[in-house]
């Protein structure tokens, strides 16, 4: 929902600040005053392309900034978090400056972006029509989403019902051409995982064994130096040679020295204490030496060879399906359930086309039933729209919606759905852009727009020149519908009749003030005394007449007790 503009120098307007509430909201002035203004400032933020020329004389740049409340709108979140910006607290900031240069420059959520991303912000929160402005339902897409979006409790089954199928449909139908175009390569994948994995299954590896390995063939292929290291240490500390002070034999006489003495001083006989560990501990430390002197070169030489052979398998299995040893393990463990889905004995062509075919007939009967519903629902909604433009001074048209076949199925269906008007019975049926003039495109959109609105996907709806060559009970017919359409969707219109206007619940007057050598437009919102004085002057010229004001009490109460049953 579009909150606030704020518009500085752009043509007659100096500086304005327009704020927006719910409902339907009308722009109204006398002729020339700037009301489309308005709408090129939304236009100009909604990434429409800019022009120098909008630019008020003797400004240096026109800026246009609004806020929009974007709370639940996926699509733009995800437009403002692919853009780099930010939405704070629901609120979305989007900002444009067009300068007398030529140049332009745009942000939206406080990031600088080109202007396509103000579009597709545009798109999805904003409806605009208008003589200038694109057909919202311009694209064959665009009319076959609305007429799904009408009568969903019974759209929406069928709909997902054939997407199922569709989805079944086309995984078999893909899994058909892959195994036709691809045979050879996966016949080819599944001979070579299939001998890597016998490969890797003869060794069965383990994480970490590579490091392990090495560290023990290092150690294996020193076996001499630290035998020799060994025993020389052992030497050092108790040796059974009558010429050699070892270590044993020194804290065996330190012990005995400070034994003698340790009944003299408690503290020599803790130090003797002590001595008597150390010398435990040295007999201990003697024994794990000895021991592993004796054992340090049994089978040494068998071991290192078995060692390295192990050693040479690992590296092997590395250098084919490294590189490291633990992607071999994944493939390992990985390409037991790739082998099986690749064993030419697990699939049959003969069996996926008998499915794809099966799944085909299904999809058929399944769009059968879809193009029947969106007929049927082409003939209720055609029929409403009909009715609506009775009342909107276009008896004569009609606008038929057709659903034809597309030759081929998509993940929508099968049909081409297509929203065309006759301007009078006997005429061809055409596109809507091009069966209206531009006041009766806007009030063939406003049918539109009443009967297929879907405020949870368009939350804004703006008519500009709805109300073109109308009048009487005509006009305020108009009034009703935007205002039927305002009671679940914020709509703005720009209008010049007072039978449009009454229906308002906020009504902004444009008012072009002028001097010798200056010329501005302000806008302001009006309370209820001035509303009033505004379709007074709209039904009259005369504002101040007391049978203008009486006139305009009149039809804001007729317009007040209408949306009270809305």
């Amino acid at each position: 929902m579009l909150e606030e503009i704020v518009v500085k120098d752009l043509g007659i307007i100096k500086d304005a600040t327009l704020t927006f509430t719910k409902g339907l909201t009308c722009l109204t002035g006398e002729t020339g005053a700037g009301k489309t203004m308005v709408l090129s400032a939304l236009g100009l933020l909604l990434g429409k392309r800019s022009d120098s020329s909008i630019v008020r004389a003797g400004a240096v740049a026109t800026s246009v900034e609004g806020c929009f409340y974007v709370s639940g709108n996926k699509i733009v979140d995800s437009i403002i978090e692919d853009a780099g910006g930010t939405i704070d607290e629901s609120q979305l900031y989007i900002n444009r400056t067009v300068f007398s240069d030529g140049r332009s420059k745009a942000s939206a959520g406080g990031k600088g972006t080109p202007a396509s991303v103000l579009t597709a912000i545009g798109d999805a929160l904003v409806s605009i029509h208008g003589q200038s402005d694109q057909v919202r339902l311009k694209s064959p897409t665009a009319q076959r989403e609305a007429l799904d979006g009408y009568n969903k409790s019974v759209m929406l089954p069928v709909i997902g019902a054939y997407k199922v199928t569709y989805s079944a449909w086309k995984n078999a139908f893909d899994e058909l051409e892959d195994v036709k175009n691809n045979m050879f390569a996966r016949e080819r994948e599944f001979e070579e995982l299939t001998k890597a994995i016998n490969d890797i299954s003869k060794v069965e590896p383990v994480s970490g064994e590579d490091e392990k390995l090495k560290n023990d063939a290092d150690r294996l292929a020193n076996v001499e130096i630290l035998k020799e290291a060994t025993s020389l240490a052992l030497n050092k500390l108790s040796t059974e040679e009558w010429d050699v002070t070892d270590a044993s034999s020194l804290i065996s006489e330190a012990c005995k020295v400070l034994e003698n003495v340790s009944s003299y001083d408690t503290v020599v006989l803790k130090l003797a204490e002590k001595a008597e560990e150390i010398k435990s501990e040295l007999i201990n430390l003697v024994g794990e030496l000895s021991g592993y002197l004796e054992n340090i070169d049994v089978d040494a030489l068998e071991e290192l060879n078995n060692v390295q052979e192990r050693r040479a398998s690992i590296a092997s299995l590395i250098r084919k399906y490294g590189p490291t040893l633990d992607d071999v393990i994944k493939l390992y463990e990985e390409g037991a359930q790739r082998v099986d889905s690749l064993n030419p004995e697990n699939y049959n062509i003969e069996v996926l086309e008998a499915r794809v075919d099966t799944l085909f007939e299904e999809l058929k009967h399944k769009a059968d039933i879809l193009t029947e519903a969106r007929k049927s629902n082409a003939e209720e909604v055609a029929s409403r729209i009909n009715e609506e433009l009775k009342g909107l001074a276009m008896a004569g048209s009609a606008v038929v919606i057709e659903v034809a076949s597309s030759g081929s199925y998509t993940s929508n269906g099968a049909d081409e759905v297509s929203f065309l008007l006759k301007s009078h019975a006997n005429s061809e049926a055409r596109p809507i852009s091009k069966g209206a003039s531009g006041g009766e495109l806007s009030r063939l959109m406003l049918a539109l727009e009443v009967v297929l609105a879907d405020p949870s996907t368009t939350a804004t709806f703006i008519f500009d020149e709805v109300d073109s060559g109308v009048g009487g009970a005509s006009a305020t017919e108009i009034g009703k519908r935007l205002a039927r359409l305002a009671k679940d969707a914020q709509v703005i219109v720009v209008t010049h009749l007072p039978q449009v206007a009454v229906f308002a619940d906020n009504h902004l007057r444009v008012l072009k003030t002028s001097g010798e050598d200056f010329v501005s437009t302000d806008v302001s919102a009006l309370n209820e005394g001035e509303i009033v004085n505004e379709i007074a002057r709209m039904l009259s010229g005369l504002d101040e007449s007391e049978t203008g004001q009486a006139h305009a009490k009149e039809m804001l109460n007729l317009a007040s007790e209408f949306k009270k049953c809305l």
